[in-house]
């Protein structure tokens, strides 16, 4: 249940950003890297790189200010699921973990 989870989040995610004109990532080992094979996508991260979170907020007239509360709402919602399945949580704990530092980095003053 939970990879079929995560795997539907992750091909969901990329196809909506593509809707919202972001391609295909050249820059980082992101959610917008494109894949060839089931093994390409599940080896590729949830998050975004710093470029397609730019491109994902210009798209949607978001300011970047808020890119620290995206972020905690992502993590909030990652947390929900290890919560929830503890025993099976297929790589979301490890997610909640790099958010973390993420919001440590780009919250330090």
């Amino acid at each position: 249940y939970i990879k079929l989870l995560r795997r539907s989040l992750k091909t969901i995610s990329h196809e909506l950003l593509h809707l919202f004109g972001v391609e295909h990532c050249v820059y980082f080992h992101c959610l917008m890297s494109g894949t060839a094979n089931m093994n390409e996508d599940d080896a590729a991260p949830m998050h975004l790189c710093p470029i397609d979170i730019r491109k994902l907020f210009y798209a949607t007239n978001r300011d970047l200010k808020q890119v620290p509360q995206w972020y905690d709402e992502i993590r909030s919602f990652y947390h929900d699921i290890v919560v929830q399945h503890p025993d099976d949580d297929n790589g979301f704990k490890d997610d909640v973990k790099w958010i973390e530092k993420r919001l440590l980095f780009i919250t330090k003053k």
